[in-house]
């Protein structure tokens, strides 16, 4: 008896963590795509700057 017991909750901790592994991947490809973003919006921003630069010294 006191072995189910033990069994049971042995299992639902492990079922709890399993969710929370699974929270921690999407947390952690949310963070990799905002980063894959923010890097691609400063290059995208420098070159603009680029091509202003250009357009500015063309004058």
């Amino acid at each position: 008896m006191e072995n189910e017991i033990i069994l049971t909750t042995l299992e639902k901790i492990s079922n709890a963590l399993q969710k929370m592994n699974l929270r921690i991947n999407d947390l952690e490809e949310n963070i990799n795509g905002f980063n894959k973003s923010q890097t691609q919006a400063i290059s995208d921003i420098r070159n603009d700057l680029v091509d202003l630069k250009s357009i500015l010294e063309s004058q």
